[in-house]
């Protein structure tokens, strides 16, 4: 299980399911089987986007605060789901 919690929220995997809660109105939940990319990208001082796209079209962006300390720990959990994403077997 990799949990990381950060000033406004929670960001979740457990291997098969990522999940971000707080952040204000911010909550998403996904199994890594409809995840075709994920990515976080730093817009601002301390202001981030997270990106989830879906398998068979979709998105969602998810605007949220992290530190400079918090966010190697950030990139790598985006990563872990990215690569989960990328292994999980396609429908045939």
């Amino acid at each position: 299980m990799h949990e990381l919690t950060l000033g406004g929220g929670v960001l979740a995997f457990d291997g098969r399911v990522f999940e971000v809660f707080g952040f204000g109105p911010v909550r998403s939940r996904a199994h890594v089987a409809v995840i075709s990319g994920i990515d976080v990208k730093q817009i601002g001082k301390d202001k981030s986007v997270l990106n989830i796209r879906y398998r068979g079209g979709g998105h969602e962006t998810l605007a949220f605060q992290i530190t400079d300390r918090e966010r190697p720990a950030v990139e790598e959990l985006v990563q872990t789901v990215q690569s989960a994403s990328e292994a999980w077997p396609s429908p045939q």
